[in-house]
């Protein structure tokens, strides 16, 4: 399974003289995960996380925070289910920590459906005996 990532440009929907230039992306996935909208806080802000997975050469997770009315979005789709995705991606700061997060704008079933994979199947075993010598190395992460 291939997921892509492609940068657009485009300004957000903030208010007049609060617009700030945010990047795009779409990504194409199958989805492990949709959890139910929960409440926050004492104003009971709306939080959904849904995650897509790759099944590439690497397992790869993108978790997804849907927020507000965006929430359902993620209605109707099930776990399983390949998916395209567009979605900004989110920085700030709170208390000298920062953090990212994906939030997505629209989601739509994938042509042709199915979670199978678009190309041949990869052979971790043949990957993993051709990469053994470099895992002497800890990786930068």
């Amino acid at each position: 399974m291939e997921i892509r990532a492609s940068p657009k440009t485009a300004f957000d929907t903030s208010p007049p003289g609060k617009q700030n230039q945010t990047a795009m992306f779409e990504i194409k996935g199958i989805i492990h995960h949709i959890s139910e909208v929960e409440y926050k806080g004492e104003k009971q802000f709306a939080v959904r996380l849904f995650v897509l997975k790759n099944e590439g050469q690497y397992t790869d997770y993108y978790p997804f925070e849907l927020t507000g009315d965006k929430t359902s979005l993620a209605d109707g789709f099930e776990v399983g289910q390949e998916v395209l995705v567009n979605f900004h991606v989110r920085g700030r700061q709170w208390q000298d920590r920062w953090f990212t997060s994906l939030s997505p704008f629209k989601i739509e079933a994938a042509q042709g459906g199915g979670g199978a994979p678009d190309g041949p199947p990869i052979d971790n075993a043949l990957y993993e005996a051709q990469t053994q010598e470099k895992n002497d190395v800890d990786p930068p992460f």
